[in-house]
């Protein structure tokens, strides 16, 4: 992560009301997601669970979203809590996300001067397993914006496998199974990589 990249991080200070939090129902979804079991692979070990979303079209021209959930009955309910998101201002969803564990930020920090932002935040870093979020929002023109939502079991290597990268996930198509571009998708299929 280039160092700049943490300017805006240590601006978010911890804040927020647990009470407002807990009422929240993206913070509960949120929790859910991360306090459900994870699924084991074929020798016993815990797999990482991701939810990814995608943003495509600009503002008001071919706009729309996909959220996937990878079949799994928790990251599909989250990603009924993500969406439909924000389609101007894309970052106020990972500062909504943020604010779940205690960050906050100015009122005027979801505008422009955010939307050259890629990050990897652990929300839960301390207590197990990890929850990370992933920002990848770069305006450029062809480039998709994207965040996931990471659930990373103690025992997994990010090392030997790391999620695949926002960047080169394959970007939604701007029509889902109907042709409409503005209705909401919401996939079991993972993005394929490049």
């Amino acid at each position: 992560m280039h160092p700049t990249a943490l300017f805006p991080l240590l601006l978010a200070v911890a804040a927020g009301s647990p009470a407002k939090r807990a009422n929240d129902p993206l913070c509960i979804a949120l929790e859910k997601f991360r306090n459900a079991p994870l699924a084991k692979n074929e020798a016993g070990k815990e797999e990482p669970r991701t939810v990814e979303l995608f943003w495509y079209g600009g503002w008001l021209v071919n706009m729309g979203w996909k959220c996937v959930h990878h079949a799994d009955p928790v990251g599909k309910a989250l990603c009924r809590a993500l969406t439909p998101p924000p389609q101007e201002f894309r970052t106020t969803l990972p500062f909504a996300i943020m604010r779940c564990y205690g960050y906050s930020f100015p009122r005027y920090a979801s505008g422009y001067g955010w939307s050259n932002w890629q990050s990897e935040i652990e929300l839960v870093p301390v207590n197990l397993p990890q929850l990370r979020l992933d920002v990848f929002m770069v305006g450029e023109a062809g480039v998709q914006d994207a965040i996931r939502l990471a659930v990373i079991p103690p025992s997994y290597n990010e090392r030997e496998h790391p999620l695949p990268n926002l960047r080169k996930a394959e970007p939604p198509s701007a029509e889902n199974e109907d042709g409409n571009p503005n209705k909401p998708v919401s996939t079991s299929q993972p993005p394929a990589s490049r």
